[in-house]
């Protein structure tokens, strides 16, 4: 073999393996992608509830030896269909304020109690209040049930209750805005000697599916805990000490019981596990509000603060950046200066965000506070080097001739870089500036340190505020995988929305060119 068959084969062999490296990433590239995509359209999680899925639109109530029926209504904004005792509790006891464990809606809770003395309203004072009294602090007292059908039908995020017969009584045309709860209520009790499985073995959490199949076909607990006890079902209607005593004396009894009869007592509620089939990237989570640290709600505010400071950066880094590299392409003659500032600009290119950041905590934040243009700022700076760069680069690509004829029209040297120079360079330019803003899009550490996580919309320059790339790591650091999935693909989204319409800017420049 010669030596022009050697680098041919060699040549061969190389571009073979750059194509192999390139087609590898580009498909890692699209799994990953399409793995968060995926993710934020089909997330299944596992979750935890001490309910059967056994729902009722009344809960049956004996009160001075007569049956009364309470049913719950809410506001027709509230997404929820169903909703447990539980809940209902927490919502009058203000344990929890606004929608988002419920329908993951960002709507605070406006509970309606009537002061009334009825039926009604001692069922639910006795029941789901923990003083037996509506705290007006956070309960909305109204003269009579007819005033809580009329308020829940105004106000958004409202939850009143009702009785049967003023529910079937109830004109859906007139309060059109007013919907009926299905209400979760049943609950199991299990004692300790049923799920010890061993001495130093205890079952804690048992699947709802197996718990459903248990009580259905009432087999024994082989098959769930692998013990050979034989099954025992009881069920309770209403408070009883001795659905407690049995469970917890008589090995493999269960007792289906009303949570709300039960909570106020030591009861051995089953904790039980369910998998949960959900879209965490609709609509709802883009409009709404974040709440609870994004746990719930949605990054309406977050989109908005993370469009300031890249516009922001932008008109920071754009001016300066494109006015640096006219003037070391145009402008520099004296070489020790431009080898200066070209060294110290690729220094610059090669430093960490993370650096940048503390930068921008030490210098910028103690003068213009925690907020959007200490971000703005330090993420210019960061970006700099690539604009920069790109810039002179495009200029420096220019062919002398431009300039020559220019001059020959009578053309000074400003004219000459206005109006032929950047028209000319302006692809090679909005390349550079585009790749710099997808970086400064993408950081998240310059903006931890100077913008803050604060949730809220950003009123000021000087208010601390969160961004998408900072939402999106504390998200994962709490455990909030769904809502992280989503937040990553509108991130991705942005990102292909910039570089598609730079391309196309890019392309039609060209043409024009």
């Amino acid at each position: 073999m010669n030596t022009i068959q050697t680098n041919k084969l060699f040549n061969k062999i190389s571009f073979c393996i750059i194509r192999f490296i390139a087609y590898f990433l580009i498909t890692l590239l699209f799994f990953l992608i399409s793995y968060i995509v995926y993710n934020s359209l089909f997330f299944t999680s596992k979750k935890q509830t001490l309910f059967l899925d056994e729902t009722k639109h009344f809960l049956p109530f004996t009160l001075k030896n007569k049956i009364i029926k309470i049913a719950f209504i809410i506001n027709k904004s509230i997404k929820a269909e169903e909703i447990t005792t539980q809940d209902i509790y927490n919502i009058y006891n203000n344990k929890i304020s606004h929608w988002g464990s419920i329908s993951d809606q960002s709507i605070d809770i406006v509970p309606i109690a009537s002061s009334q003395s009825n039926l009604a309203s001692t069922v639910v004072l006795q029941t789901f209040t923990k003083d037996n009294k509506f705290n007006n602090r956070y309960i909305k007292l109204v003269e009579s049930n007819e005033k809580i059908i009329e308020t829940v039908n105004k106000t958004t995020g409202a939850i009143g209750y009702l009785t049967k017969e003023e529910l079937e009584k109830l004109d859906f045309k007139k309060f059109s805005e007013i919907k009926s709860l299905k209400i979760k209520s049943m609950s199991i009790l299990v004692g300790k000697k049923t799920l010890q499985k061993s001495e130093n073995e205890i079952i804690n959490i048992l699947s709802l599916n197996q718990i459903k199949k248990l009580l259905i076909e009432k087999t024994n607990w082989n098959n769930l805990i692998s013990k050979n006890i034989k099954l025992n079902i009881i069920k309770y209607s209403d408070y009883d000490q001795n659905a407690i005593k049995t469970v917890e004396e008589h090995e493999g009894t269960i007792a289906v019981v009303p949570w709300h009869s039960f909570y106020k007592s030591d009861a051995p509620f089953l904790k039980l596990y369910y998998m949960k089939k959900d879209m965490p990237l609709n609509l709802n989570f883009i409009l709404s509000t974040p709440r609870n640290s994004g746990k719930y709600g949605g990054i309406s505010y977050l989109i908005f603060n993370t469009f300031y400071v890249i516009l922001l950066t932008a008109i920071i880094s754009i001016s300066i950046g494109i006015g640096t590299g006219i003037m070391l392409a145009e402008y520099t003659s004296n070489k020790i200066f431009y080898k200066t500032v070209s060294m110290s600009v690729d220094i610059l290119s090669s430093i960490p965000a993370i650096i940048f950041g503390l930068f921008g905590l030490i210098f910028f934040v103690p003068i213009f506070g925690m907020g959007i243009l200490s971000g703005a700022i330090t993420s210019s700076l960061m970006i700099l080097p690539m604009i920069i760069k790109t810039t002179e680069e495009a200029l420096k690509s220019i062919p002398k001739s431009y300039k020559y004829a220019s001059v020959a029209l009578g053309a000074n040297k400003t004219e000459t870089i206005i109006k032929i120079l950047l028209p000319a360079s302006s692809p090679g330019i909005l390349t550079g500036i585009v790749l710099a803003i997808g970086r400064a899009l993408g950081e998240t550490a310059v903006l931890l340190f100077t913008m803050g996580t604060n949730l809220g919309l950003a009123s000021s320059l000087n208010e601390p505020s969160r961004s998408l790339t900072v939402h999106l790591l504390l998200l994962f650091q709490e455990g909030y995988l769904d809502k992280g999935f989503a937040t990553a693909s509108i991130l991705i989204i942005m990102i292909l929305l910039i570089n598609l319409t730079s391309k196309f800017l890019i392309n039609k420049l060209y043409r024009i060119k």
